[in-house]
């Protein structure tokens, strides 16, 4: 989701939104590597990704997790 387009958004679905609709990290529009970037460099970072997308496609647990850390590692070896 884009920043502006988060503007727009009516409350009921950005709140859809933070509890199921995320991204693998480094897939969406969120800049996370800037943010990280604005981190101390002992920050703990942790990973938390409710995709309610692909539990409905049927990917199970197992992989979905597979595909969060993948992601986030490779957001973090970018940044």
């Amino acid at each position: 989701v884009c920043s502006s387009d988060l503007r727009d958004m009516p409350v009921e679905r950005q709140f859809e939104e933070a509890l199921g609709g995320r991204q693998i990290p480094g897939e969406g529009e969120l800049p996370l590597g800037d943010f990280i970037r604005a981190l101390p460099t002992n920050t703990v970072i942790g990973v938390e990704v409710p995709i309610s997308s692909l539990q409905s496609q049927g990917i199970g647990p197992e992989e979905r997790v597979r595909r969060a850390v993948a992601g986030a590692r490779s957001l973090l070896e970018r940044t």
